[in-house]
C-alpha cells in the first residue's frame, strides 16, 4: 500500500517524501538528477538505492532517443 502513497505524492507533489513519515519508515527519497540517478526499493524496508542496472537506464534512454519527440512529459 505505501508504494501506492510514493506514486500519489509524485504525482500531486512531483516530490514522493516531501518530508519524514513514519508510514515511509522516515525515508527521504531525494531528487534525482543526471549525475545522480536514485530509486526507493520498496520491500520489506524502504531503502534508497542509485546505480540502478545501467542496462536498463540505457535501454530507455535510446529508446526516447529513437522513437520519443521532444519536449519529454514523463509523469
Amino acid at each position: 500500500m505505501a508504494g501506492g502513497w510514493f506514486v500519489l505524492r509524485s504525482m500531486k507533489q512531483k516530490n514522493p517524501t516531501p518530508h519524514q513519515d513514519e508510514l515511509f519508515q522516515n525515508s527521504i527519497w531525494p531528487v534525482v538528477t543526471s549525475n545522480n540517478i536514485t530509486y526507493m526499493d520498496i520491500g520489506k524496508d524502504f531503502k534508497v538505492k542509485s546505480n540502478m542496472d545501467k542496462y536498463n537506464i540505457k535501454f530507455w534512454k535510446d529508446l526516447y532517443k529513437t522513437h520519443g519527440t521532444p519536449p519529454y512529459d514523463t509523469y
